[in-house]
């Protein structure tokens, strides 16, 4: 429950710093690499809505919804005023045991996903509903490692 309220303090308060560092303690703590073998993109969508689902009675939370040109893959839209919304787009590299993943393909991922918000407009639906502030997410996941970026 305390992580939980954590991560919840961290998405309202904007602070994605704390929210990250979090998520990163989940994911060293309950996860295996081997979770995320077979497609670990659809795996670590699914760890997110499964992490973020208890957010039911802050936010409505929406998992690869058509918003615009396509799908973003989870959103988090306030139920109260002066609490922010978020957009999530995920991306994962596959898992290579020996493989020291380079930093620049990280950021490289981060700004794909980023990009892949506003190219698809994935904002569309929170417009339409008078939202007019929003944070857009990226995280990129590699086994038990994930990075984030926000705009």
């Amino acid at each position: 429950p305390q992580l939980a309220e954590t991560i919840a303090n961290a998405l309202i308060l904007k602070n994605l710093e704390v929210f990250h560092k979090n998520l990163q303690q989940i994911l060293l703590q309950t996860m295996s690499y081997h979770d995320f073998n077979r497609n670990p993109e659809n795996a670590f969508h699914a760890f997110m809505s499964g992490l973020l689902v208890w957010l039911t009675g802050i936010y409505e939370v929406k998992s690869n919804r058509e918003s615009g040109k396509g799908r973003y893959d989870l959103a988090l839209i306030p139920l109260k005023e002066n609490i922010p919304a978020y957009i999530f787009e995920f991306k994962s590299i596959l898992y290579l045991e020996e493989t020291t993943l380079p930093q620049a393909r990280v950021e490289k991922e981060l700004e794909l996903a980023l990009g892949q918000i506003n190219s698809q407009k994935y904002d569309t639906e929170l417009k339409a509903r008078g939202i007019s502030e929003m944070t857009k997410v990226a995280l990129v996941f590699y086994g038990k490692e994930v990075w984030i970026k926000s705009v």
